[in-house]
């Protein structure tokens, strides 16, 4: 057994992290739903308060720049890597792949509606209820929530439409789907 004894020290760099963090925007709709509905014992210095105004505090800038990101960092990398797979194998990837890339379009439609999922796995079923989702959406979530997932031609079409659904999406919002420097 140990014992560990909190300084105040501790617990006030403790709590600058966790404000600092609850303020971020990344992964906010999957990481930041606890911060805006905790379940208090004891708070009499409204610390739980505190991090919910920095939940609350990002900008509607702030998630689209992580929106931008997230269409160039991930879902760029997602179809390149579908691509492949479709030309060069194995096809025994494509079940992750799909489940990758549609966890983080219901990131982005997350993002997009500025709305916190209740916990990681109801992403899917919860992005599903949001309004403003890309075409093709919908058809990739289920399969993956139904595990419909062995044909390859089947999986390879419902990425791709979702993927052509994704580019309009970011299009009609204005979102972009390029990058101004080179990432290597």
């Amino acid at each position: 057994m140990f014992l560990v004894l909190l300084t105040k020290d501790f617990i006030s760099h403790h709590a600058t992290h966790k404000i600092e963090y609850a303020s971020t925007v990344a992964d906010w709709p999957l990481t930041h739903g606890p911060f805006f509905s905790p379940l208090r014992l004891y708070d009499p210095k409204e610390y739980f308060s505190t991090l919910k105004e920095a939940a609350e505090s990002p900008t509607t800038e702030d998630f689209r720049h992580a929106i931008n990101e997230m269409l160039v960092g991930e879902m760029y990398e997602f179809i390149g890597k579908l691509r492949n797979v479709q030309i060069n194998g194995p096809h025994t990837y494509l079940p992750y792949l799909i489940m990758q890339f549609v966890h983080y379009g219901a990131m982005l439609v997350g993002l997009h509606n500025q709305k916190p999922f209740s916990t990681g796995s109801m992403v899917l079923p919860e992005a599903l209820e949001l309004p403003s989702r890309p075409q093709g959406f919908e058809h990739v979530v289920k399969l993956v929530m139904s595990g419909d997932l062995e044909e390859p031609s089947k999986v390879i079409s419902a990425c791709e439409n979702f993927w052509s659904g994704l580019v309009s999406w970011a299009v009609e919002h204005d979102y972009h789907l390029n990058s101004q420097r080179i990432p290597f």
